[in-house]
């Protein structure tokens, strides 16, 4: 699976849109707990779901993805992370 955060990936060309990937997560925080390492984990468990959203519909790669990541009060952080799937030629 190619993942990118541009439009487009170089000598592959689009041939196919298969529709739009997401996956949201959110979790709270402690003052004694590190906010980078459990955001960093967090992140990746987020782009597993992003891919297998993507491999269901048959695609080989997410180009255009967003990370977002925000803080909601003191202790509960969200991310979302978002993509198009698509057919690329390989």
């Amino acid at each position: 699976m190619i993942l990118t955060t541009t439009n487009s990936i170089d000598n592959h060309p689009i041939l196919d849109y298969l529709g739009i990937v997401t996956d949201t997560v959110s979790f709270s925080v402690s003052i004694f707990e590190n906010r980078k390492t459990l955001i960093e984990k967090r992140k990746e468990e987020a782009f597993k779901i992003l891919v297998k959203n993507a491999t269901n519909l048959k695609a080989n790669a997410i180009v255009g993805i967003k990370l977002q990541v925000s803080g909601l009060g003191a202790s509960l952080i969200l991310i979302t992370v978002t993509g198009t799937a698509v057919k690329v030629k390989v």
